[in-house]
């Protein structure tokens, strides 16, 4: 399957992917999907309690770190502390964060490359395996919701706090945004949607329900980072009789999705 050459972006702040989408000619536009916000509370878990810190993605990385800068500043994360991530996206965010003094000597974990996923079933493998589980002591950042699985799977054997730093929103589409969609939908032109979350898939879907949009969305494309995104997004289209084949998935890493939208 050929990509066409339009793609939008639906994460907040694609900033590093939109450029490099932009600088090989690719016609892109950003138009995010979600409103992520820092829960404002008083409350912070310090990492030197605990023998992992799990970090569910990049946003927890940065409101976790901002949050605890805004109490004590610059600080040093324990050496008795390991830090995992779901991929190596949200380990490049913890490496390149302003609040950290030493970065250099962190142990970073996360799932091997050979995995075929990048989910919390293979981080826990990848946990399970190199560490005997049992009776640790672990802090997941997470959002208001999300990666409950692994929660209560570590919560078998282990002793798990969980740390909410952010909200996620739906974001309604501005008027701009939403004439743009009526114009490719008279153009008949065809697009690229990157999700790269469940919760994208349904701001989509809720921003389009009131648009004669279900021919257009038939000949639209569709690349996902994940099979659960994959099924949410199928399920959705069933929904409204849209029957299509154009569904792609691929790694939740920039080079992954980059690799795909420009080469096929």
């Amino acid at each position: 399957m050929s990509f066409p050459q339009t793609v939008v972006l639906t994460r907040p702040e694609n900033y590093s992917l939109y450029n490099k989408l932009k600088n090989i000619g690719i016609d892109v536009y950003s138009m995010p999907l979600l409103l992520v916000e820092p829960i404002k509370s008083s409350d912070i878990k310090m990492p030197n309690n605990y023998d992992f810190v799990v970090f569910v993605s990049g946003n927890a990385i940065k409101f976790y770190l901002k949050k605890i800068y805004n109490n004590i500043g610059m600080f040093s994360w324990p050496s008795s502390t390991f830090v995992a991530t779901v991929g190596p996206s949200s380990a490049k965010t913890f490496r390149c964060s302003k609040y950290l003094y030493n970065k250099e000597n962190i142990v970073m974990l996360y799932p091997d490359q050979a995995d075929s996923t990048y989910d919390s079933e293979s981080l826990y493998c990848f946990l399970n395996n190199k560490f005997f589980l049992s009776g640790r002591r672990f802090l997941i950042v997470r959002g208001l919701s999300g990666r409950n699985w692994l929660i209560e799977k570590l919560r078998e054997n282990n002793f798990v706090d969980v740390c909410h730093v952010y909200n996620r929103k739906s974001v309604f589409l501005s008027s701009v945004y939403l004439n743009l969609i009526h114009k490719w939908i008279k153009q008949k032109k065809n697009i690229v949607w990157v999700f790269t979350s469940q919760e994208i898939v349904s701001s989509f879907f809720s921003n389009l329900k009131s648009i004669d949009c279900i021919d257009w969305l038939t000949n639209c494309f569709f690349l996902v980072t994940h099979k659960k995104i994959m099924s949410a997004l199928s399920s959705q289209l069933l929904s409204i009789k849209v029957y299509t084949q154009n569904i792609r998935i691929c790694d939740p890493i920039e080079d992954s999705i980059l690799d795909m939208l420009a080469n096929n």
